[in-house]
């Protein structure tokens, strides 16, 4: 492209290339309304828009009535010359089809795997009685081989690192022998073992749902590493836009946008101090890694030495695998071969210890979307998120890079600052803005449920 085609090319971009915003279905959704919403769009100079089932909605999600509003959107911008893009949830995060995909199989219930501690000095036997013995998936004991009294903080006399795995509640912090855990054997709901002479640390692993609904919802929200839970998704979502607007696929609806799917455990609040997992875990480890992971389980928790660290390398990269290969890698196909795109953000992308906490790997989760995207919900700026996914996009040659841009920043945001965010954006490396959001209303509550409208409101 020479700089005078690139000149106009900014004068006047393409449809797929101007802004595209978030058009929150908050309320009735009377199609003579609609209608007039799209053409204040187009009027406005944008070039299409994110249908968004949200909080407020009048019409049931993914309903005949619902499909039936769609087609009015996706009908009058064809007649606009608009693009659309159909973000694949209601409200957020995205993978439950609006409690469809539980509904079917509570088994699709997100998983975590939570360790339980009890401690035993000088070969003194371990006698406990165990509740919710279903959950147990595995016991094992650490040999401590060192306590030590935590040291006081001058500035602090209730100091107590209660957020140290290795930190056994009694003012202590411990360090254990780097050789390989002794398996516990539990008789039904009692532990029974007696040690070996020394101190030792009895861990037994839990396996749990994850205690999380999905956004203005008493819905659980999903297993992501789970096939089964990411096909009826798909089944459920994607499938039932293709049976009815399939010839708009890649001329009108250029593709899907996935919102904020993760892992929901290990907050403080829910389900601390656990970790991902999934129904086949296990099995899969063992493809993948080539050695059972049980044994060494609790490697995930102790410092037990460089066998334990690479225990953890090979749980995170395993982890990182399955969410890409089950879920996003899933959705990425399902677009490509039905000519359609993918984009979307992570969950809690801005740093990368949250990161790693709830997506295990960025790199590998962005890497099937055609379009990798952020998001900008509030006023913080020291954040990695918006280079991070531009290095995502580079390196896999994806040459378009989405915000999903304003919202939480409340009724003050004004174009001065509006250009301020968005300079900001555009110099870490996003090439392409989806504005939070546009309402359909902003009657009542709705005007303080995640505003501002930068719409005719």
């Amino acid at each position: 492209m020479n700089l005078h085609d690139l000149h106009e090319a900014f004068a006047a971009p393409s449809a797929e290339h101007r802004a595209c915003p978030f058009w929150f279905w908050n309320g009735e959704m009377e199609p003579g309304e609609m209608r007039r919403q799209v053409q204040v769009m187009s009027d406005m100079g944008l070039g299409g828009f994110v249908i968004h089932a949200r909080v407020g909605l009048a019409v049931p999600y993914l309903s005949d009535a619902w499909f039936d509003r769609c087609a009015v959107a996706i009908e009058e911008a064809e007649r606009l010359g608009m693009k659309v893009w159909i973000y694949d949830e209601d409200n957020w995060p995205s993978g439950y089809a609006g409690g469809r995909v539980i509904a079917d199989d509570p088994e699709r219930a997100g998983q975590h795997l939570a360790a339980e501690r009890h401690y035993t000095r000088n070969g003194a036997p371990v006698r406990a009685k165990l509740d919710r013995p279903d959950e147990v998936r595995f016991a094992c004991a650490m040999r401590i081989a060192s306590v030590q009294p935590v040291p006081p903080d001058p500035l602090r006399a209730d100091y107590r690192p209660i957020d140290v795995p290795w930190y056994d509640g009694q003012g202590n912090t411990l360090s254990y022998a780097p050789e390989p855990p002794v398996a516990v054997l539990i008789d039904g709901d009692q532990l029974n073992w007696s040690p070996p002479a020394g101190d030792w640390c009895v861990v037994i692993l839990r396996q749990r749902a994850t205690d999380f609904n999905a956004a203005y919802s008493s819905q659980p929200y999903v297993d992501l590493m789970n096939p089964h839970a990411v096909d009826a998704f798909i089944t459920y979502t994607h499938e039932q836009y293709r049976r009815r607007f399939e010839r708009h696929f890649g001329k009108t609806v250029l593709g899907f946008f996935v919102d904020e799917p993760g892992f929901y455990n290990n907050f403080l609040d829910r389900a601390p101090a656990s970790v991902p997992w999934t129904r086949d875990f296990v099995a899969e480890f063992a493809r993948r890694r080539g050695y059972d992971v049980l044994p060494w389980v609790a490697a995930l928790w102790e410092d037990l030495g460089e066998r334990g660290r690479q225990v953890r390398v090979d749980y995170w990269q395993t982890v990182a695998e399955l969410l890409e290969s089950r879920f996003y890698g899933r959705l990425a196909s399902w677009c490509a071969e039905h000519g359609v795109a993918l984009t979307g953000h992570l969950l809690l992308e801005e740093w990368m210890t949250t990161l790693v906490r709830h997506t295990a790997d960025p790199f590998a989760s962005l890497r099937p979307l055609q379009v990798p995207a952020v998001d900008k919900i509030d006023e913080v700026d020291d954040k990695i998120s918006e280079k991070l996914v531009a290095s995502i996009a580079h390196a896999h040659n994806r040459p378009r890079v989405l915000s999903e841009t304003f919202a939480c920043i409340g009724w003050k945001l004004a174009p001065p600052y509006m250009r301020q965010i968005v300079d900001r954006q555009y110099v870490r490396g996003v090439n392409w803005l989806s504005c939070h959001g546009f309402y359909y209303s902003t009657e009542d509550w709705r005007k303080r449920e995640c505003p501002p409208s930068e719409f005719f409101q």
